[in-house]
């Protein structure tokens, strides 16, 4: 099993048929049928129901299908982060970040980085952190965006501003429409959403402002959910006060939590384990000049 049947293989796939993928491949459909024959032949599965018209994947045709995505991607991976050892101006830097990462004070601090090296590529996978820990282990990114808390064992983390929580909804939910603060208890009162990492925190903050824990109304793993479902008048969101900058803009109340301890922080990580690319260090080095 080669790169090239890897290719022709996920080709067959996506296309649905020999012929097709032999046009978008430009070679003939005899070479590729053999290429394909040749693949179940070493693998000793089949991978494709044949049909009148089109080809489906078997239930072994899948599970390669995940594979062969991830192989070639690695493949492609590996030729990007050697290619900065020719030249230290180009390569591919992979960043997980987080929802709430897309904020001015962070995307600012990239642009020295990215004036710098302006040949860099930017690989960007989206995800919430617990997401993107899962793919900084499998090597899938190099540097995430995360927002604290999370386990830090086998990271090296560089923290950002420290920031408070905030509530953020239709006016008519909030007292006086447009309050600086809101309490623990007025916030009970209302519909809430909140982030499902976060509901422990602010189970506890409720408790230990004397209030009883609510039934949440809408529980998620995205800021940008919360401030969906906020905007189409659903409810109040929980959400980083940085992220708030154009809640106004959709008509929405921003009030800080008063009486909360619920704290939270943008961290930017990598593991302790891996050595990092070049890029990786240089963007590191430019980011942290930047603080």
């Amino acid at each position: 099993m080669n790169l090239k049947q890897m290719k022709y293989f996920l080709t067959i796939a996506d296309e649905g048929s020999i012929s097709r993928a032999a046009r978008v491949l430009h070679i003939s459909q005899p070479p590729l049928s053999q290429q394909l024959r040749q693949l179940e032949e070493e693998l000793r599965v089949r991978l494709f129901v044949r049909g009148a018209r089109s080809m489906t994947l078997t239930d072994a045709g899948r599970l390669l299908y995940q594979h062969a995505q991830n192989i070639l991607e690695l493949s492609d991976r590996a030729v990007k982060d050697l290619q900065q050892f020719e030249d230290d101006g180009r390569g591919s830097l992979r960043i997980g970040m987080v929802s709430s990462s897309e904020v001015p004070y962070v995307l600012e601090r990239i642009r020295p980085f990215r004036d710098r090296y302006p040949r860099m590529e930017f690989q960007i996978y989206e995800g919430n952190t617990y997401q993107l820990l899962d793919w900084m282990k499998e090597d899938r990114v190099e540097l995430a965006f995360v927002r604290t808390p999370f386990a830090e064992d086998g990271f090296e983390c560089l923290f950002l501003e420290e920031e408070t929580m905030a509530a953020v909804g239709k006016q008519e939910f909030f007292r006086g429409g447009q309050p600086e603060e809101i309490t623990m208890q007025e916030l009970a009162e209302m519909p809430l959403i909140i982030y499902r990492r976060w509901e422990t925190i602010l189970n506890h903050s409720f408790r230990e402002a004397g209030v009883s824990v609510p039934d949440y109304f809408c529980v998620c793993d995205d800021m940008r959910t919360s401030l969906a479902w906020a905007e189409s008048g659903f409810g109040t969101a929980i959400v980083p006060a940085s992220s708030c900058d154009r809640a106004g803009d959709a008509g929405l109340a921003v009030a800080r939590l008063a009486d909360a301890r619920v704290r939270t922080r943008l961290t930017l990580i990598h593991r302790k384990d891996r050595p990092l690319s070049r890029s990786a260090e240089n963007f590191l080095k430019c980011y942290a000049e930047r603080l």
